[in-house]
C-alpha cells in the first residue's frame, strides 16, 4: 500500500449478519468483496445442506474451519514450492561456481 493511499469505508454482509465495518485502500476492496462473496457463496450451500438441522453458529464455524483448511493447505503448498526452489537455486548455483 502506497504511503498517500487513502482507506475507505466499507460494510460487508457476511453469512446473514451485517453490516460489518471494514476500512480498506480502494484497491484492496476489490479481493475484500470476492472474498465477502466466496464465504457468502460457501454458506448458503451448506445452509441448504444442513439447514435446519444445524444452528447458525456452527454452520459459521464449518465455513470458518474450511476456509483455514484451504488457507493451511496452500501454506503447505507455498512451503513445498519455496523449498523445490531453494534446491534448484542451490544446484544451478554449483554448477555455475564449477564452470
Amino acid at each position: 500500500m502506497a504511503k498517500n493511499e487513502k482507506k475507505k469505508d466499507i460494510e460487508l454482509f457476511i453469512a446473514d449478519v451485517g453490516p460489518i465495518a471494514l476500512s480498506c485502500t480502494p484497491d484492496e476492496e476489490n479481493e475484500i468483496r470476492e472474498a465477502e462473496k466466496l464465504v457468502n457463496q460457501t454458506w448458503k450451500k451448506w445452509t441448504r445442506v444442513f439447514g435446519a438441522n444445524t444452528a447458525p453458529h456452527e454452520l459459521l464455524a464449518r465455513v470458518a474451519f474450511r476456509f483455514a483448511w484451504l488457507y493451511y493447505r496452500e501454506a503447505v503448498a507455498g512451503e513445498a514450492v519455496d523449498q523445490v526452489l531453494a534446491e534448484l537455486e542451490q544446484r544451478l548455483d554449483d554448477n555455475v561456481l564449477k564452470h
